[in-house]
């Protein structure tokens, strides 16, 4: 009781959520380990898990800020803090493109789930559904960098002032990139821009803008 007494409500919800998130991305990578002793056939590198037709699971979590741009996302909407966890299905829809080029590459479509609790101002959370187009940078063997554009929709439980819950929209953008600890294992840090808002369709709709750092694994199928 008397360590209780030093924070208030808010503080210790805070507090909490932080430690909850960093749990949570210490659980990812520790699964990420067990993937250690997949069987790698020689023959193969970590290129070739890319490429129309190749398929990947992925699991990814971190911490986002909120922040404006100008009005879009003033008031409580930039004073969000939130963990966010995204799981989702990688398929690809091309073999490489410009093969002699630096920047050669193929694209992938991420199927992703989105879910996400805040902590500040208020407690709440959002549930949904995400599509990411992605464009994998295939020029080293192991470091895969990459730059995705992606929208979904969703459910809003966020109880801010500045912000309607309820149905919402989930446009973002971002990098990011895939280091292979074997050839079918990857481990992701990301960072994106993710914005959350109706379209008008309920007011007040002043937005949420987060900057997410994300940490994750990948593990390929093909």
């Amino acid at each position: 009781m008397p360590l209780l007494v030093l924070f208030t409500d808010n503080e210790m919800r805070r507090l909490i959520g932080k430690r909850f998130g960093l749990w949570l991305i210490l659980l990812v990578y520790s699964f990420s380990l067990l993937f250690l002793f997949f069987p790698a056939r020689s023959e193969d590198s970590p290129r070739n898990r890319f490429g129309k037709g190749k398929n990947y699971v992925s699991l990814i979590s971190g911490y986002g800020d909120g922040f404006s741009i100008g009005f879009v996302g003033d008031q409580d909407g930039r004073k969000v803090e939130l963990l966010a966890i995204f799981p989702s299905i990688g398929f690809g829809l091309s073999d490489m493109k410009a093969v002699n080029k630096w920047y050669r590459g193929n694209f992938d479509l991420l199927v992703e789930g989105q879910f996400i609790t805040n902590f500040e101002p208020e407690r709440g959370a959002s549930v949904g559904a995400n599509f990411m187009m992605r464009y994998n940078f295939l020029a080293r063997e192991r470091l895969i960098p990459y730059a995705g554009l992606g929208a979904g929709i969703g459910y809003l439980d966020f109880n801010l002032e500045s912000q309607e819950d309820g149905l919402i929209f989930y446009p973002q953008t971002g990098l990011g990139l895939h280091y292979f600890l074997t050839n079918q294992v990857a481990v992701d840090a990301s960072w994106r821009v993710h914005h959350m808002s109706n379209s008008g369709t309920n007011m007040p709709n002043r937005s949420i803008n987060t900057n997410l750092f994300l940490l994750g694994v990948s593990v390929f199928l093909d």
